[in-house]
């Protein structure tokens, strides 16, 4: 009997462990993010961010966040996303048990890296900073255009004459944006380079160590101060010089060259949905599954002519990805002759990455397009499930009148006429559209309460009233017969 007793209450324990797993592991966990976010199973390289399920996954998530947001969500964009060239995307995402996605990391990364550097050192960071504040504003600022007009593709407000968007017209913009990251990216290596050969050897050992022993054993030190005269944004920048620097430092051209999926045709919200819970929050982890597992709910949502506008874009895209692929390498290989004491060919990074924002352009074309034609065969009842999908995934709303420069909210700036990335673009069909153009047909996203079959309490509340039962049978047995002996 005692045997008995034993099965049942391992019975009742694993019933305990297997609704922590589900709890855990549920599929399409609408959750954002938490303090202890497991990593995926698969390894982070170049292929796995151009593979085709990451795409897959990556599109179909951008296309939820683009039908159900609005052009202020579009605009989020992490800091960082600009002149990438330096492998601190790569480090972060291969970091020990999925840490680098941690809100902590980038500042634990910088304040270590600022900590060692002597004031010569740090004041050079500081005076690139106020040189690049404009550029890399105007960078950020010249995005907006675009986005509004795949907004209005993505509503019909489309001239007369007009069949829509140019392709030729956004890859020509987008080339053009380019650019700017290109003589962002050089300013940066040269800064970059210029410090680290000026390291001595217990500057050099600390780095080293900061690579050998991981995250988790980087010291939590305060932030810098860097004076009354150093702006928001030009702080800003000098953390995200610092973390570079140091993932530059530790890293190569393979490191270099690696990008996130969500990298390429980043104007359709998606960075919003997955970033912006965690901007202010301490010790947050942002979700590495949010992606895929939206992405799979939209797809679910979508009929199968929807759904094939969606997935057609895995094939109309792989040609670009792939060459984007071969110019980071070449512009990561250029950027890092001057760590070797050569002259980086600013003239060849601008026309490298002049042609990758061209294919960038070719991307997000692709996106816009396919995304509007989905728009255009939603049912109300597909409307609704997109909605309260939304609902489930975030708590944070997109006021209309307002767009992100990087992750700061500003009042929307006025945004020129845009019919110049359309077709059959003249002076004449440039004056028949108001502008600025009104984004007031997208509302606000307000949160609803978690899914009950995902509540934590409930499930752990099955579990022990399990585990009960199994010990109150057990007691049960052994008062009817006795005393065991």
């Amino acid at each position: 009997m005692k045997r008995q007793n034993l099965i049942l209450i391992t019975l009742a324990l694993l019933s305990l462990m297997m609704t922590t797993n589900y709890f855990c592991l549920a599929k399409g966990d609408t959750s954002v993010g938490s303090s202890t976010s497991n990593p995926p199973s698969y390894q982070y390289s170049i292929q796995q961010a151009t593979s085709d399920q990451a795409q897959l996954d990556t599109i179909s998530f951008s296309g939820f966040a683009f039908l159900t947001g609005n052009l202020s969500c579009d605009s989020f964009l992490p800091p960082g996303k600009v002149a990438d060239f330096f492998g601190f995307q790569y480090l972060r995402d291969t970091s020990q048990a999925g840490q680098g996605h941690s809100t902590d990391f980038l500042t634990n990364a910088a304040n270590n890296v600022l900590y060692i550097l002597n004031d010569e050192q740090k004041a050079e960071m500081v005076t690139l900073a106020e040189n690049q504040t404009a550029l890399v504003n105007e960078y950020a600022y010249l995005r907006y255009p675009l986005m509004a007009a795949f907004i209005r593709q993505l509503n019909g407000s489309i001239s007369t004459g007009s069949n829509g968007l140019s392709e030729q017209a956004v890859m020509n913009y987008s080339a053009t944006l380019y650019e700017l990251d290109a003589q962002i990216s050089v300013q940066r290596a040269t800064l970059y380079a210029q410090i680290l050969s000026s390291l001595n050897d217990t500057q050099k050992q600390y780095l080293d160590n900061m690579e050998k022993e991981g995250f988790a054993a980087w010291p939590s030190l305060p932030n810098p101060v860097f004076g009354p005269s150093v702006t928001n944004d030009e702080g800003v920048l000098v953390m995200t010089y610092a973390s570079d620097m140091f993932s530059w430092y530790t890293g190569n051209v393979t490191s270099d060259t690696y990008f996130c999926p969500e990298r390429q045709a980043d104007y359709f919200g998606g960075f919003y949905l997955k970033d912006a819970p965690a901007m202010g929050q301490p010790d947050y982890t942002i979700s590495e599954t949010i992606t895929g597992d939206t992405g799979e709910t939209f797809l679910s949502i979508l009929d199968t002519a929807q759904k094939t506008l969606i997935t057609n874009l895995i094939d109309s895209d792989r040609n670009a990805l792939d060459q984007i692929v071969q110019l980071r390498t070449a512009v990561a290989t250029e950027l890092r002759t001057a760590l070797t004491g050569g002259a980086i060919n600013e003239s060849q990074v601008i026309l490298l990455d002049s042609k990758y924002g061209s294919l960038d352009g070719e991307i997000s074309y692709n996106c816009a397009m396919a995304f509007a034609e989905v728009e255009k065969t939603l049912a109300n009842q597909q409307e609704t499930e997109l909605t309260n999908a939304r609902n489930n995934l975030t708590n944070f709303t997109c006021d209309a009148g307002t767009v992100y420069l990087y992750s700061q909210q500003i009042p929307q700036p006025v945004i020129t006429n845009t019919n110049y990335l359309f077709t059959n673009y003249n002076q004449t069909n440039a004056l028949s559209l108001p502008s600025p153009i009104s984004y007031s047909t997208k509302t606000s996203i307000q949160s609803t309460s978690i899914p009950l079959q995902k509540n934590p309490l409930v499930l752990y509340t099955i579990a022990i009233v399990a585990v009960l039962a199994a010990v109150g049978i057990v007691a049960f047995k052994q008062r009817k017969r006795g005393p065991s002996t």
